[in-house]
């Protein structure tokens, strides 16, 4: 159960750090805003918290244009970082 809840986890935040760089397609956007905003009622394993955060950089990402580059080694590190205090803050 352990390598299930670290698995979708990780998953969670690979979307987080995707949502830092790329855009939805305005095709997709719509399905994946509902699937964030019903993700923000899972309470287990933080996933609500991931899913707001999620949804907040939806919100900011769509407004910009795609940068048309892959983000950085660093940068990923930092979106990674930025998701698991998120994680972390809703625990305290």
């Amino acid at each position: 159960m352990r390598r299930y809840r670290e698995s979708v986890f990780k998953g969670w935040q690979l979307l987080c750090v995707l949502l830092v760089t790329f855009p939805p397609s305005k095709d997709f956007e719509t399905y994946l805003r509902s699937y964030l905003q019903r993700a923000t009622m899972q309470h287990e394993g933080r996933v609500d918290v991931m899913a707001k955060y999620c949804l907040r950089r939806l919100a900011y990402i769509s407004r910009k244009a795609p940068r048309g580059k892959p983000p950085t080694p660093v940068e990923i590190e930092t979106a990674s970082v930025r998701t698991r205090s998120a994680a972390a803050k809703s625990v305290c």
